[in-house]
């Protein structure tokens, strides 16, 4: 509740909003309870980006993705938790971008994407070779290289659809998706 909190005045109102007061009336919690869990405004700044993060995670995990093996289905599904499709999600990514660009200028932030996001590649690289091994995606992709061109697409059409949220419905990001999938990894005969 309180990570949730402080995400969400951070998407609203910017790195700064964060403040331990501002993140104790928004969470419901008293000031010391927040700085009990949080003893600096950094633990809370990590502690965010990895709710943000097990948050992803746990939404695929709980949605029993792949559970029947590979299927492209889900691929595209797994795909999509990485997007703006809902506020929560919103509020999630936003947060994301001011966090790391905070990381510019302190190290403890700067390591912690970098690790989160090195996690996150090496997932979407296994994705990719399950995905390849089962002859969904072709036979002579390079998984390391098309995964990080992915997670980069996805990325950037994450930022665009938070910019220009009139041009990026939830329908028009899925078919980008979709057709940027098949044009540049599947077998084509799927």
């Amino acid at each position: 509740e309180i990570e949730y909190a402080a995400i969400a005045l951070i998407s609203r109102e910017g790195i700064n909003a964060a403040s331990f007061r501002k993140v104790a009336a928004a969470s419901g919690y008293s000031l010391g309870s927040v700085q009990n869990f949080f003893p600096s405004q950094q633990e809370l700044f990590l502690g965010i980006m990895d709710y943000i993060v097990s948050a992803e995670r746990q939404w695929a995990s709980e949605s029993g993705l792949f559970e029947g093996g590979m299927r492209a289905e889900d691929f595209f599904l797994y795909s999509e938790q990485m997007l703006p499709f809902h506020e929560e999600r919103m509020h999630e990514l936003r947060a994301w971008d001011a966090l790391v660009r905070l990381g510019s200028v302190d190290d403890s932030i700067k390591k912690k994407a970098e690790d989160l996001l090195s996690e996150n590649y090496e997932i979407m690289e296994t994705v990719f070779e399950f995905m390849k091994a089962d002859g969904i995606f072709r036979k002579d992709l390079n998984t390391s290289y098309a995964a990080g061109i992915y997670y980069t697409f996805l990325e950037g059409l994450g930022r665009h659809a938070m910019i220009l949220g009139r041009k990026y419905s939830d329908e028009k990001m899925k078919k980008i998706v979709r057709e940027f999938v098949q044009d540049n990894f599947m077998e084509k005969s799927r």
